[in-house]
């Protein structure tokens, strides 16, 4: 496998932590996972993918973009949690649009993935991240939409704008849920799979669970011959 491929996709360990705070975790109208340290920690794993693959030249604009609209868009939060001014109306036509620019952001990593994958030659890959190129961010922008609806629409059942509100989350997670396990198969599939012929990195990595296994079994046999 080309050692430059092996070499971006080291960046992935840190991209998958970013998608964690893409996440959103709402209290009050304010999000505990705030999306720019997202962007922060993204723009720092695509920048080491960028240095071994062209796939990633846009993905890294749009998160160095997505670091500054985000913080806004947090202060702003906290500014409104904060009762420092009332805009409510203002906050959810705010949040739609950084909700579409997360979207776009999503759209080119998914297809930056996709690059990787057919470069790499795993097809599978490729068609995951090709099916994420729609879907996923669908799901991601769905979710924010229906619960501005459910803010917007004060003269709904509370129970219905509830569900509403439930029914994105749910959404949401599952797209989190999609982007992580994608990023995460990216990793192991492409990263760990050429790992012989990176020495350098072998001694550094985090083992997989198999590995652990193996080594605590081999460590059990060696002790009971030791006994013996």
């Amino acid at each position: 496998m080309n050692q430059k491929i092996q070499k971006s996709i080291m960046g992935f360990g840190i991209m998958v932590l970013g998608c964690l705070f893409l996440a959103t975790a709402r209290y009050s109208g304010l999000d505990l996972l705030p999306d720019f340290i997202g962007f922060l920690i993204l723009f720092k794993g695509i920048s080491v993918a960028d240095k071994y693959c062209d796939h990633f030249k846009l993905s890294k604009k749009l998160s160095l973009a997505g670091i500054i609209v985000s913080f806004v868009y947090f202060a702003l939060q906290l500014a409104s949690f904060f009762k420092l001014f009332s805009a409510d109306r203002l906050m959810n036509y705010i949040g739609i649009a950084h909700s579409i620019f997360v979207f776009v952001f999503l759209n080119a990593l998914f297809i930056s993935l996709k690059g990787i994958a057919e470069q790499t030659d795993c097809g599978m890959l490729a068609l995951r991240a090709k099916i994420g190129t729609w879907i996923s961010p669908f799901l991601f922008l769905l979710a924010r939409f229906a619960y501005v609806y459910s803010l917007e629409n004060t003269g709904l059942d509370a129970m219905f704008a509830n569900n509403i509100q439930i029914a994105s989350m749910v959404a949401e997670l599952l797209f989190d849920l999609y982007l992580l396990i994608l990023m995460f198969s990216f990793y192991m599939t492409i990263c760990l799979e050429g790992d012989e012929d990176m020495h350098s990195r072998r001694k550094s990595r985090i083992p997989n669970p198999v590995e652990i296994y193996e080594k605590g079994k081999n460590k059990y046999s060696n002790g009971r011959r030791k006994k013996k």
